[in-house]
This record gives structure tokens, C-alpha cells and sequence, in this order.
């Protein structure tokens, strides 16, 4: 290189593996980046605590900063590096980095996200341990867990399960001087409506409505002045003040200081128990680091099943028709405890076909700009069965449509929490400007959708209505026995054998648990 002259340089060990969009990412890196006299385009940090990982984009290179396979050199390096090459007792080539420092030469990280990472799934000559080093994540002590989600005392509470009836029932932080209050029922208009916190009547900033039904579910109050532990939290709807069980507590406004997961999984749920287990064990798997159980009134049991896995929360929330709600204030209260948080039903699996494992599949997908990915849904059959079998679901519903017709119309989305609008949309959440959203190619990733488990669950869950679905008018010609036509006919239509998601299963279930990824 000194005899070529060369300006500048890539140097790239044999087993390193750019990231898929290399080429566009390296054009789009800050200036500060591209200043440095040595860039590591990857890195592996050692630090015990997540508080000592270094904030902000293309930071310096530290005595905790180690990793040689891929290097962007400037000349004004070649000749200082040579020298300590030939000078002294050998060593890793990446302490080289502190004599570089030493002649006053800049040496940067290109971070976030990493451009290049090693293939680390062969054993390494100089060492043994290498398999156990993890990239811009860490595996927790345990007294370094996130903090879990906030207990809704509310849901305690006993009140008609009737979404029709005027009622405020919870609450969550917005940053800045405001809360969210989160209902039901409240139909009107906006200009005729405003906040009472306390005794502090407070102007009312926004309603957001649900995209199903005609009533506002949130609302957007200005917290002007410090309330007390306790005081009511409710809207006054024209001259009505509208019924509220919502109390302020305040220690859901406090800075959370301890780390994040790195990608978590919320859905809601109504007696699916039986399901829990499964969801829970593959998808730990896969790379979520935790999952969120927001349990809509169950009857079945689940809090007793699952109830000591640090990894799992269950969260009461027995408003009916509330998914909306449930979505808004996970998304609310995921901002401070989870990076990437996908929303999606239980009986969705997510299927990283490039990978085994979804967190790396977001880490190589996402860019400055992406904060929320997409994935879409392929629905199985439900194989016309009357009563619902015991068995494993992945095992048992192997048959779909063709293709594009086995797709679902909406996919589920994973959204950097803290980039969003807060109101969920269910299927996707509104990003702030200027970030954008992809939807992922089936090559890469995509979820498989168990909907419609046997005729019985399905009458069921028409005739007393899901957590964000409208009632079903039971036609007179079918009962919770014979299911109708229209149900039969999309079975028969569904010809296709499909066991390549069965079979990716099985192998993964084989696997260890992972520890969870903390930043």
C-alpha cells in the first residue's frame, strides 16, 4: 500500500460478512466517520455495564474497543502502523489502536449499525472462547434487567364488560407536561371536550378515535402542575363529566435509567393459553429477548400457568374491545424499556428465512432512517376441523392457498417505539418525521398466521366478540356445530402442502434458549 500510494483502503479478514446493504450505508456516513485516519467498520466493545456504552455516532475507539477484520485506512496510518508492527513484543493487531491515538491520529467506529461483523460460527485458532462474544449487545446480570411494565391497578377494578358505556380506565406518560388517558364509549366532539386531572381542569390536546369503531379511545391532556398519588384523571365530554376508575400514580412519570432489550413481542390475548407456551418457547429462540401479555379478561387460567418467567409479562387489561388501548400504551410504555418492539397476535410466528433469528435480521435491515419493519402474514388453513385438536399447531395446520392468495391483507410490524406516533394503529404504528417503514420480501422473513384454529373457537369468538373485532349476526343455518359454508369453503380452497415453516421449527426447538440481548 506505501508503494502504491494508495489514498485510501479496505482491509478485510477472510471471515468477516458485510452487511447486506454495505455499499449504501458506507455512502451514508456521517462526516465524522469518514474524517477518521482508521474507521473500524465493526467492533466488539467489552463493557460490564450497559451505562458505559458509548452514545452517539462514530465514536472514538477506547481501551474496551477490539476487532481487525474490517478497517477503512487513510494514509497518513500506513507508516505509523508498520512501525509498531516492527517494533517490540507481537500482539493483537488491535492494540495498535492506542499507539495511533498516541501520534495524535483519529480512530472511530462507524456505529450504528456495525457495516461488518466476523462469521464467529467456526472455531477460532487464537481463541477458544470466541463463540460466546456477542456484537453491540450484552447478555445481563441479573440485577441489570429493564424494568418491567407498570402493574395496571385499574384492571382490578369490577365494571360492566361493555364497550358502549362512557368510561376513562387507565393512563400513561407522554414526556413534556402531558399524560394520556386511555377509554371507551366517549362519542362527540373534540372542541366541547377538555381534561380533568385532580381538581386542574387542563385543555385537551388531542382524541385519537378508533379506526373500527366511531368512539375516542385516547386523549391527549396537558399535565400543567404536579398532581397527587391518586387523584382522578378523567374528560369533561360537553357538560358531562365522563365516569372514570383512571388514578395518577407517579412514579409512571419517572426517568427510567436501566437498560432495554434489545426486541420485544406484545400482543393481547383472550383465553389462548393453550397457545402461550409454544409462542413463548419458539420465539426466544428466534432472537425476542421478551414478551408481553396484555390479557384481555381470560377465564382460562393463564396468570396461574405462567406465572415466573422473567422474560414474559402478563399485563391484566380486561376492557372489552380494547386492542386499540392495549397497543397505545404498551407502545408508550415500551419507549424505556425495549428498542425494537414487534405488535402481533399470539397465533402469529415469525419465520426469519434468512436467518434463524430475527433480531439479526432487523440489525441488517434497519438503517437511520427504517424504524419500523414489516413482516407479512402467510395464513394456514384450519383444515375444516369441527373441535380444536390438542396438539401443536405448527404440527397440525400444514395446508394453505396459493400464493399471493394465502397472504393476509395486513402484516405486523416491528417500530422502534420511541420513533412512533404514540396512538397504534394495530397492524402498524405512525412513525415521527422523517423515518420510514419497510415491508420485508418473503425471502427474508415473514409471519405465519394460525387465525382460525376449529369452527368452535372461531363461533366462539364471533358471537362474543375479540378484543378489536366487530360482533358476528349468527346466521339461523349454522350453530357452534356446524360451521357454514362460507367457513368450509376456505378450507377447500386451501390445496397447498406447506411444511417449510414446520420444519424450520422443529430444528430450532432443538436449540438452547438464548440469554436476552440488553443495550
Amino acid at each position: 500500500m506505501v508503494r502504491e500510494n494508495h489514498e485510501k483502503v479496505f482491509v478485510f479478514e477472510d471471515d468477516a460478512i458485510p452487511h447486506r446493504n454495505f455499499t449504501a450505508l458506507f455512502r451514508e456516513l456521517p462526516h465524522r466517520c469518514l474524517e477518521a485516519d482508521v474507521l473500524l467498520l465493526g467492533a466488539t466493545i467489552w463493557h460490564k455495564k450497559h451505562t458505559d456504552w458509548p452514545s452517539g455516532a462514530c465514536f472514538d475507539a477506547s481501551s474496551a474497543t477490539f476487532g481487525a477484520f474490517a478497517l477503512f485506512l487513510k494514509r497518513v496510518s500506513y507508516r505509523p502502523i508498520l512501525q509498531w508492527l516492527q517494533a517490540g513484543t507481537p500482539k493483537p493487531f488491535d492494540h495498535v489502536y492506542r499507539h495511533l491515538q498516541q501520534k495524535n491520529l483519529s480512530v472511530r467506529v462507524a456505529f450504528p449499525p456495525f457495516l461488518v461483523i466476523p462469521d464467529i460460527s467456526h472455531p477460532s485458532l487464537i481463541n477458544n472462547k470466541r463463540s460466546d462474544i456477542q456484537f453491540d449487545i450484552q447478555c445481563p446480570q441479573d440485577d441489570e434487567l429493564p424494568e418491567k411494565m407498570p402493574i395496571v391497578h385499574e384492571a382490578s377494578l369490577k365494571f360492566p364488560w361493555n364497550d358502549t358505556i362512557e368510561l376513562i380506565y387507565t393512563s400513561a406518560p407522554e414526556p413534556s407536561g402531558f399524560i394520556w388517558l386511555f377509554g371507551q364509549g366517549v362519542v362527540g366532539q373534540t372542541e366541547h371536550m377538555f381534561c380533568l386531572l385532580g381538581r386542574q381542569r387542563t385543555s385537551l390536546k388531542e382524541a385519537k378515535k378508533s379506526t373500527i369503531f366511531n368512539d375516542y379511545i385516547a386523549f391527549l391532556c396537558h399535565l400543567s402542575q404536579e398532581l397527587e398519588f391518586g387523584d382522578k384523571l378523567t374528560i369533561v365530554n360537553g357538560e358531562k363529566i365522563v365516569n372514570s376508575v383512571a388514578r395518577y400514580n407517579p412514579q409512571h412519570h419517572q426517568t427510567i435509567k436501566k437498560p432495554r432489550y434489545f426486541l420485544c413481542f406484545v400482543t393481547t390475548i383472550k383465553n389462548m393459553a393453550y397457545l402461550v407456551d409454544e409462542w413463548y418457547e419458539y420465539h426466544r429462540r428466534v432472537g425476542f429477548d421478551h414478551l408481553i401479555i396484555y390479557d384481555n379478561n381470560s377465564t382460562d387460567g393463564l396468570e396461574i400457568l405462567f406465572p415466573n418467567r422473567a422474560d414474559l409479562e402478563i399485563i391484566r387489561w380486561p376492557w372489552r374491545r380494547s386492542q386499540h388501548q392495549a397497543y397505545t400504551h404498551a407502545l408508550l410504555f415500551t419507549r424505556d424499556r425495549c428498542v425494537w418492539t414487534l405488535f402481533s397476535d399470539l397465533d402469529v410466528f415469525i419465520f426469519p428465512r434468512s436467518s434463524n433469528s430475527v433480531r439479526s435480521i432487523i440489525q441488517n435491515q434497519a438503517r437511520s432512517d427504517i424504524t419500523q419493519i414489516s413482516f407479512k402474514l402467510l395464513r394456514m388453513s384450519h383444515e375444516n376441523l369441527v373441535e380444536c385438536s390438542n396438539t401443536s399447531i405448527t404440527e397440525t395446520y400444514i395446508h394453505r392457498k396459493r400464493l399471493p392468495d394465502a397472504w393476509d391483507k395486513n402484516p405486523s410490524a416491528a417500530v422502534i417505539t420511541s420513533l412512533a406516533v404514540p396512538v397504534h394503529q394495530i397492524h402498524e404504528a405512525e412513525l415521527l418525521k422523517p423515518y420510514k417503514s419497510i415491508i420485508l420480501s418473503s425471502d427474508i422473513a415473514y409471519g405465519v398466521h394460525y387465525s382460525d384454529r376449529c369452527w368452535k373457537q372461531y363461533f366462539s369468538q364471533k358471537v362474543v366478540g375479540r378484543t378489536g373485532v366487530k360482533d358476528w349476526i349468527v346466521p339461523k343455518t349454522v350453530s357452534i356445530l356446524h360451521p357454514s359454508e362460507n367457513w368450509q369453503k376456505l378450507s377447500k380452497e386451501a390445496t397447498i402442502k406447506d411444511t417449510e415453516f414446520r420444519d424450520f421449527k422443529r430444528k430450532i426447538m432443538r436449540m438452547p434458549m438464548p440469554k436476552p440481548a440488553i443495550f
